[in-house]
C-alpha cells in the first residue's frame, strides 16, 4: 500500500511505494527533503516528524530516489547579506600575477627633428652666404659714401659720377635683398624667396663675394641642393605639398 504524507515545506501531499519508510524523498513541488514516516505513525496524513539522521541513515542502495543527504529545506538555507563594501564583488587578483606597466605619453615629435640632412646643409649654406653677404656691405656703403662726397664736390653735373652712384646703390639694394632672402633658406621657412636668395647668390652685383672660387662653389651647391623633392618639402610652405 503507498504510503501518503505531506511534505513539511510547502504542504503538499507526497506518495511513495510502501517499503520506504524512514528514507529520504524529495517534494517534487518545492525540492525540499524530506523523511518518509513509517506505515503506523500515528502522524502519517499530517506533519511527520522527521528523525534524526543517525537513525535512518539510508544506503545509496537502499535509497529508490537517489537521493543522500541531510533533510533541509531550500527555506531553511541561510541568505548571503550584501555587503556594504563596493570593491566586494571584484576578484581578487592574484598574488603572481604581474603588474600592468603603465607606458608614459610620448611627447609629439618636433617638426625641426624630421629635417633631412641635405635640408639642413642648404640651411648651413644659406648661413655661411649670408655671413659673407653681410660682410660685403662694408666696401659697397664705403663706395657709396665716397660717391656721395665726390659729387658734393663736383656738383651733379657729372654724368657718369651720378651713374657710378646709382649702380652702387642698385648693387647695394640686391645685397641687402639677397640677405634677405638668404635668412629664409637658412630658418626654412619660404621655398620660393629661399631659392630666389640662392640664385641671387651666384651673381656677383648681388653677392660681391662670388667673386672668390670658395663662396662661388658654396652657391653651386646651394642652388643644386635646395632643388632636391625631399629639401622641398622640409620648407615650412611646401608642407603636404606634391608636385604634379
Amino acid at each position: 500500500m503507498p504510503i501518503s504524507f505531506h511534505c513539511e515545506t510547502c504542504r503538499r501531499s507526497i506518495c511513495v511505494p510502501d517499503g520506504s519508510e524512514g528514507k529520504k524523498t524529495r517534494c517534487p513541488n518545492c525540492y525540499s527533503i524530506v523523511q518518509i514516516p513509517f506505515s503506523g505513525s500515528p502522524k502519517l496524513s499530517t506533519m511527520t516528524e522527521v528523525p534524526k539522521e543517525s537513525e535512518f541513515a539510508p544506503l545509496v542502495d537502499d535509497d529508490p530516489l537517489g537521493i543522500v543527504g541531510k533533510t533541509e529545506s531550500r527555506w531553511d538555507q541561510p541568505t548571503q547579506q550584501p555587503s556594504i563594501n563596493p570593491f566586494a564583488d571584484q576578484p581578487d587578483l592574484p598574488a603572481s600575477a604581474p603588474a600592468t606597466a603603465v607606458l608614459p605619453k610620448q611627447p609629439a615629435p618636433n617638426k625641426h627633428k624630421s629635417i633631412p640632412s641635405q635640408a639642413s646643409t642648404v640651411s648651413l649654406l644659406a648661413t655661411i652666404l649670408m655671413l659673407l653677404s653681410l660682410i660685403m656691405l662694408i666696401p659697397s656703403l664705403l663706395s657709396i659714401g665716397a660717391n656721395v662726397i665726390a659729387l658734393d664736390d663736383i656738383g651733379m653735373g657729372n654724368p657718369e659720377q651720378v651713374g657710378s652712384l646709382a649702380g652702387m646703390i642698385t648693387v647695394f639694394v640686391l645685397q641687402i635683398l639677397t640677405i634677405i632672402a638668404l635668412n629664409e633658406a637658412r630658418t626654412l621657412r619660404n621655398y620660393s624667396t629661399a631659392r630666389t636668395g640662392m640664385v641671387l647668390a651666384l651673381i656677383p652685383c648681388s653677392n660681391p663675394a662670388t667673386l672668390l672660387i670658395i663662396p662661388l662653389g658654396l652657391a653651386i651647391w646651394g642652388v643644386l641642393l635646395i632643388h632636391a623633392p625631399q629639401v622641398r618639402d622640409a620648407f615650412e610652405s611646401e608642407r603636404g605639398y606634391t608636385p604634379d
